[in-house]
């Protein structure tokens, strides 16, 4: 049994959500088949958890 059935069994996930969100499949390879977006993807996170955090980052080059 999956935990995703075993929560909506205990009521903790709700059935319909299970439904919608199992109803199509999205691959995504692997970051180390696609090395180009990991700077772009850094940069992203390093700024997003800085905003949040109220901290300035350097980036190095």
């Amino acid at each position: 049994m999956s935990l995703l059935r075993k929560l909506i069994d205990e009521g903790k996930f709700r059935e319909d959500l299970f439904h919608r969100i199992n109803s199509f499949h999205l691959e995504i390879p692997p970051l180390r088949t696609r090395p180009s977006d990991i700077d772009p993807l850094l940069q992203y996170f390093t700024e997003f958890f800085s905003q949040k955090m109220k901290k300035k980052h350097k980036t190095h080059r």
